[in-house]
């Protein structure tokens, strides 16, 4: 019998489908309102042996603002790794990251050595460099050199472009976090001056050991000079090799609508080109299904094709159809749940042994893999980090999320849609443990994990002491970090599935995709396009889930369930005695005693199940905000287990073990504890396994 419906499924049932006027708007209103704020005309030159890259050029800036600006602000990112003191490498003790210790022998850096300003007017040219200054806005470290301020001679107007002139060397470090050489293997990366995000103000943050890249969108036309025997991979699409040097070639990358650009090259790279071909890789069966949980004609997800290009070393060949099979399931669903991919090139880039901090990472048009060799089928490498960097083409590339600030929007968003690609491909991966580097596959390989699974094990690993929504160098540590900004984060979506239904938060996500791209939308551009779906707002539910920090626990105390003892005693004046009660029972009845509490912090609705020997239940909600909550039932039937959360799942409970009890003892707790200590075994195994 249910006697009161949860409040997550009442929540999931009532979400109204869109209106007309809502898919209306799933039109690319970010590609129809583009406007250009950057264009950089730039050329490099790598010298291979001194793993330096000479640059020159031009940037041509447009004041999108409403207001004139005075002085120019610049990322120089390679000055993180120019001494032990800067910002970055104090936050990552002194150059300890994601398992990479930097290389103290090959530090990296820029020099700028020249940047002029044209006057529009006279067209006057005038050295910038004189009055530069370093700032440090964050912290206030004066060793720190990751963000430079130029002054401008003239007010640029509203409306009005300016042109820089450009020269520059850029030293790149031993591999680590995200950029630098390995052997023949270069990674050039956050390589030239960049000029910073521009509203009304500049968004300008030095580089944090916990924050990435934010930039304005533009145009970028790069030549590359490179020895003859280099394979060159790059953001944009290659409109011409020359050859004017002996010993040397020349590739000229052409990007529209980017907000980076980044190259790499190796002489050992094995080039492999497939195209996607649209037609071939999408049936209209799919086509019309995906539209109709879209509310939408098949034509308006139709995908366009992709020319891929894959640079692997020749070591992991072998590994070359797994990326393929998972890139191309990437730039389908992708396209198909958020906007076709715009651009007619991707490529993926595959770096060697000794690399691996330059690799799982992402760049406009351009993604780098990774393999951990060996890797058999049904692990994770290469198909979930390739998919998830390709991924970064949606939330990071063409819906510019700021990084420095709300990095949840691009890697929380992306570990979400990740799961559900590998979900509905692979069916989830095995998380296989390692022995002195060897896969001990046989006895793990059956053990698979959804991305559900794997966000709640990640978000288990580390202590609630911050919110999801914060700036990224604010966190208490590099692990506070990345638990809100992947797994936990991947969790709030999961969980605002349940409120508002699949169905709405995937048109949610599509229409903020496209009605961002090629913007800086922020957290509440997001909450407004769901609520706008949803009908309804949703204020409760994103403050507890993005703003609180800790997170979710409910459980159940206790369960009880006895048959009541016949009533003997005085009653109105009248003693029954124990015989006579005996004799006027006529049925059974049991009382039944739960007792539910909340562990943590933030509360929320909790639905809760009782279920009964003949078979019924009972149904009830707990609005969860006192600590603990008793529950009474009088029933004809003996209670045999409770359950808490038992159709929304709520996401955000990571402790599974405790939301149900049984009134008599159960093998599945042990399977559930015992499963929690595989995960621990497997992680010091893992841990062991990188560290042999």
């Amino acid at each position: 019998m249910l006697a009161v419906v949860p409040l997550a499924v009442l929540l999931a049932s009532a979400s109204p489908e869109p209106t007309s006027t809502a898919t209306a708007s799933y039109a690319d209103t970010g590609s129809t309102d583009y406007r250009e704020t950057v264009r950089y005309d730039l050329e490099a030159r790598l010298d291979a042996e001194a793993r330096t890259v000479t640059g020159a050029g031009r940037l041509r800036w447009t004041n999108l603002g409403s207001r004139p600006e005075r002085e120019l602000w610049w990322h120089l990112y390679l000055n993180a790794f120019a001494n032990d003191r800067s910002t970055f490498m104090r936050e990552s003790d002194r150059g300890r990251l994601r398992g990479d210790v930097f290389d103290r022998e090959h530090w990296g850096g820029i020099e700028v050595t020249r940047m002029a300003v044209a006057d529009p007017t006279s067209g006057a040219s005038t050295d910038l460099l004189s009055a530069r200054t370093f700032e440090q806005p964050d912290d206030g470290n004066v060793h720190d050199r990751t963000l430079m301020r130029t002054p401008l001679p003239f007010a640029v107007e509203p409306g009005e472009t300016v042109e820089i002139e450009l020269a520059f060397t850029s030293q790149l470090p031993k591999v680590f976090a995200r950029t630098g050489f390995s052997g023949s293997f270069v990674m050039v990366a956050q390589w030239f001056p960049k000029i910073a995000a521009h509203k009304e103000t500049w968004n300008a943050h030095q580089y944090h050991a916990t924050s990435e890249f934010f930039a304005d969108y533009g145009t970028f036309h790069v030549a590359i000079d490179v020895p003859e025997d280099h394979v060159v991979g790059a953001t944009g699409v290659r409109v011409a090799t020359e050859r004017t040097t002996p010993g040397r070639a020349t590739y000229v990358y052409d990007a529209e609508r980017v907000h980076d650009f980044a190259w790499t090259a190796d002489p050992r790279f094995v080039e492999v080109t497939r195209t996607f071909v649209a037609d071939e890789e999408t049936t209209l069966d799919e086509l019309e299904a995906v539209a109709a949980r879209l509310g939408v004609a098949p034509g308006e997800v139709k995908l366009d094709d992709v020319e891929v290009r894959l640079l692997i070393q020749p070591e992991h060949e072998q590994y070359a159809e797994r990326y393929f099979a998972a890139i191309f399931a990437a730039i389908e669903r992708f396209g198909l749940w958020y906007g076709a991919y715009p651009y007619p090139a991707l490529t993926v880039v595959d770096g060697p042994r000794g690399a691996s901090g330059a690799m799982g990472m992402e760049y406009p048009t351009l993604v780098t893999g990774g393999v951990r060799w060996p890797s058999p089928d049904g692990t994770a490498s290469p198909e979930s980090v390739t998919i998830h960097e390709y991924g970064h083409q949606y939330w990071y590339g063409l819906v510019g999320s700021n990084e420095f600030e709300e990095a949840w929007l691009d890697e929380g968003f992306d570990t979400y849609s990740t799961g559900k690609v590998v979900d509905e491909v692979y069916g989830g991966f095995a998380l296989v443990p390692r022995l002195l580097g060897v896969p001990l596959t046989p006895w793990f390989s059956n053990l698979r994990f959804t991305h559900a699974d794997i966000a709640r094990i990640g978000s288990m690993a580390g202590p609630d002491d911050d919110a999801v929504v914060r700036t990224s160098w604010a966190y208490r540590s590099a692990t506070s970090y990345g638990l809100n900004n992947y797994p936990r984060a991947a969790l709030v979506l999961l969980q605002l599935e349940n409120v508002v239904g699949e169905a709405t938060l995937l048109r949610a996500m599509r229409l903020y995709a496209q009605r961002w791209r090629y913007r800086h939308p922020t957290t509440q551009d997001f909450v407004r396009v769901v609520e706008e779906l949803h009908g309804a707002p949703l204020d409760d539910f994103f403050v507890r889930a993005l703003h609180t920090p800790d997170g979710v626990d409910y459980g159940i105390e206790s369960l009880k369930s006895v048959r009541r003892k016949v009533a003997a005693g005085v009653f109105d004046d009248r003693t029954v005695t124990k015989e006579e009660a005996e004799e006027d029972a006529e049925e059974e009845v049991y009382d039944t005693t739960i007792v539910a509490r909340r562990y943590t912090s933030i509360d929320v609705p909790v639905s809760l199940r009782v279920t009964f020997e003949d078979g019924t239940d009972e149904l009830v909600v707990w609005d969860g905000v006192y600590r603990w909550k008793r529950f009474d039932f009088e029933t004809r039937s003996k209670a045999t287990s409770a359950r808490l959360h038992p159709y929304d799942g709520q996401a955000l409970d990571l402790k599974r073990a405790n939301d149900s009890r049984r009134v008599t003892p159960s093998h599945g707790a042990a399977v559930t504890w015992g499963a929690t200590a595989l995960y621990v075994v497997q992680t010091l195994w893992q841990l062991l396994g990188g560290v042999l």
